[in-house]
């Protein structure tokens, strides 16, 4: 369960939106294809929007991997100050290796 007590609207937001990005990814006409964020590069990334997207969605994927179940606002403002750096450098970077290695 998000921990949504101090920043509700943030929270609820984040969730949303989150959501949204999950239920609206591209899928093939024929079929519904996996989408695998393991793959995600920071060429796959147009916008400051969805780049707080991704970062939300790996925030959660990294709390999880340890373990834990809430949100950290400062670990996504870590995450995209990190993601601008690296995919300035290079911008065929995994986005999930910026996320396991904050």
């Amino acid at each position: 369960m998000i921990d949504c007590s101090y920043r509700r609207i943030l929270c609820a937001f984040v969730i949303l939106i989150t959501f949204s990005v999950l239920t609206t990814l591209p899928l093939s006409a024929a079929q519904a294809e996996a989408f695998d964020m393991a793959k995600v590069t920071c060429e796959d990334i147009p916008d400051e929007e969805d780049a707080f997207l991704m970062a939300s969605w790996f925030n959660g994927y990294i709390a999880a991997e340890k373990g834990k179940t809430t949100m950290s606002e400062e670990w996504i403002e870590k995450f995209l100050s990190t993601l601008e750096q690296s995919c300035e450098k290079y911008p065929s970077t995994r986005l999930l290796h910026i996320a396991r290695n904050l």
